[in-house]
């Protein structure tokens, strides 16, 4: 299966709606056009090096919205409609708190295993003081779902919620730059 993705639109954050993702609004990211291809003239060294720096050039939220550097996700999301990369990571950033980023894996009875990573951005408000609680009282906003279904079988057995889980930090990881300090929130009791 692809990897997909979610983003928040622009007239839901203006009129502070809660957006609920159907499956018709997910974007294919990363497909057969793209998928990394490892090259059998290289070491398995060169080629983790390579599938990771593909990886980061695909994944990566970048602070530039310059559409040379971001060809592909331009094509996927309309900024007019959408968040752009900089927008999500400015939203989510402006109190000066780490990005939340929701870290979940699922087993479903089917045999079906799916990791997902979701960026959250808490409610707080112009009108909140600076000592106000409030926004802990409001539902955080979803700015941005990445989801991949993993093949019923890796290697030799099946796929299950950790792996799931351990490739949930892996996205996180190439999604979000190291620079940036990340609050990871898994649910514990799915371990």
């Amino acid at each position: 299966m692809h990897l997909i993705e979610w983003r928040v639109t622009r007239v839901a954050l203006e009129r502070n709606l809660q957006q609920t993702p159907q499956r018709q609004d997910y974007k294919e990211i990363i497909a057969e056009h793209n998928e990394f291809r490892p090259s059998i003239l290289k070491s398995m060294q060169e080629n983790s090096e390579d599938l990771a720096q593909h990886l980061y050039s695909i994944l990566r939220l970048q602070w530039s919205d310059d559409i040379e550097d971001h060809e592909d996700q331009q094509d996927i999301f309309d900024p007019a409609i959408y968040l752009t990369d900089q927008e999500i990571l400015e939203y989510d950033t402006q109190h000066d708190l780490p990005v939340t980023i929701s870290i979940d894996g699922s087993h479903e009875m089917d045999g079906v295993t799916t990791a997902t990573i979701s960026i959250v951005a808490l409610d707080i408000r112009d009108i909140d003081s600076p000592t106000s609680t409030e926004w802990q009282n409001r539902i955080a906003r979803v700015l941005f779902i990445r989801s991949w279904q993993l093949p019923k079988y890796w290697g030799t057995g099946h796929s299950s919620m950790n792996m799931a889980e351990a490739i949930g930090f892996l996205l996180g990881e190439y999604t979000i730059s190291s620079t940036i300090p990340i609050i990871y929130v898994t649910d514990s009791n799915n371990a």
